[in-house]
């Protein structure tokens, strides 16, 4: 879709919410960092995909087995509060 389209491509981390599932996130989450990072220096993608690299700030600071406490919603959903993390990381795409 990037070549097709000439998009420009975004990837978000995957959300850490549930307790139950978190392991498995972090794990999915670092392959598909170094997948898509690893996608995103060949050269038709070059400057057109781009990794949003704030997974590890929606882990609680010091204890990455938990979600950060400031992020906490209804146990299902993140607090809006994480939209400051992805704006950070949107600003250092260049």
């Amino acid at each position: 879709m990037v070549q097709k389209f000439d998009f420009e491509l975004f990837v978000h981390p995957i959300a850490p919410v549930l307790n139950e599932t978190r392991h498995v996130v972090r794990q999915f989450s670092s392959l598909l960092k170094s997948k898509v990072q690893a996608a995103s220096s060949s050269p038709p993608l070059r400057g057109r995909l781009h990794y949003l690299d704030f997974f590890e700030r929606l882990l609680a600071p010091g204890d990455p087995t938990k979600l950060n406490p400031e992020l906490a919603f209804d146990g299902t959903h993140m607090a809006p509060a994480y939209v400051k993390f992805l704006a950070e990381s949107l600003a250092k795409v260049q």
